[in-house]
């Protein structure tokens, strides 16, 4: 998929089960790194008035799989 969506120019992301080594790679993200979004439609927590809508996003490198063994061909 990743490199049908390069060729199209496409832009994606991509989510991952959150385990100690995700969790630990987005502790290191710094403040700065983190993008907000913000939708259009936004809904307010009626008990603390908190918005609880919108979203934060940040870019980063991550290996997955690096301790699994590949199939013999």
């Amino acid at each position: 998929m990743g490199a049908a969506c390069r060729r199209a120019v496409a832009h994606f992301s991509l989510t991952v089960r959150m385990n100690p080594r995700v969790a630990g790679v987005i502790a290191q993200i710094p403040e700065e790194g983190w993008t907000p979004i913000r939708y259009p439609d936004t809904l307010v927590d009626p008990q603390t008035g908190e918005i609880a809508s919108d979203a934060e996003v940040a870019e980063i490198s991550y290996t997955a799989f690096t301790g699994r063994k590949r199939p013999s061909s």
